[in-house]
């Protein structure tokens, strides 16, 4: 049930593939994330599904300077399946640390968990100051 108290969460996760089919993937994987969330009470914010199939619109880079800065404004982030191997998501979880967002992932049974410093600091190799 969305609340008031309800966290808004990014997702961070690869977007851009060497094929079509695997741009799919990872919206697919995306959305099934957001899809998750809302069923936790969590109110996602989904670029994958937000932008899917839009390249040229604008060029790459604004397309992500505008995703950095709507991470800094949610409550925290969710790390999807490949996000380390993604220049963007990890731009954005740069950004999350930046501002001292919540680190999020989905676990193995399809639920969001929240980590801990301690986890972060391992999951992402990037430590809080």
């Amino acid at each position: 049930m969305i609340t008031a108290a309800s966290k808004i969460l990014y997702i961070i996760g690869p977007y851009r593939s060497d094929s079509e089919n695997g741009v799919l993937h990872n919206i697919m994987n995306a959305y099934r994330a957001m899809e998750s969330c809302w069923k936790a009470g969590i109110i996602p914010i989904c670029p994958h599904t937000n932008s899917m199939f839009t390249g040229g619109l604008i060029p790459d880079e604004e397309i992500l300077r505008g995703y950095r800065k709507v991470v800094s404004r949610c409550d925290g982030v969710i790390l999807l399946e490949g996000y380390r191997e993604s220049n963007g998501s990890m731009d954005e979880l740069q950004e999350a640390i930046q501002h001292r967002l919540e680190i999020w992932v989905i676990d193995t049974h399809g639920s969001p968990v929240r980590l801990d410093n301690d986890q972060v600091q391992l999951m992402s190799g990037i430590g809080r100051e």
